[in-house]
């Protein structure tokens, strides 16, 4: 599980870092700068860096259904037996199997999470 505070930490501290850095950079050090001017010179940092597309948050990769599995596994099976049948009437009969196998009680995809 992935702590989404610590992450939202990290981004935050990440950009700030980069717009600071940005600004300090477009400082010079002997002018004496207005209010105006230094507000736009953060402006232009805080725009310089199109924060969204440099930053990101790590993706987590989601686990796979009980549904998802079965189709990976039967999908293999089923394209061994029957390779001429189109992609769809494959799903429609993946989708039947999968009804039948939902009903029964000893199911290795349908099990109660410990949880």
């Amino acid at each position: 599980m992935v702590d989404t505070d610590s992450d939202d930490d990290y981004i935050k501290k990440t950009i700030t870092q980069k717009i600071t850095d940005t600004f300090f950079a477009s400082l010079d050090e002997e002018y004496v700068y207005t209010a105006r001017e230094l507000r736009h010179l953060i402006t232009c940092a805080f725009n310089t860096h199109n924060i969204k597309k440099q930053v990101k948050k790590p993706k987590t990769k989601r686990n796979l259904t009980q549904y998802n599995v079965f189709v990976r596994e039967t999908m293999i099976e089923l394209k061994e037996t029957n390779p001429d049948l189109p992609a769809r009437e494959k799903m429609k009969h993946i989708g039947k199997m999968w009804r039948e196998t939902k009903q029964l009680e000893n199911n290795k995809y349908i099990q109660e999470d410990p949880d």
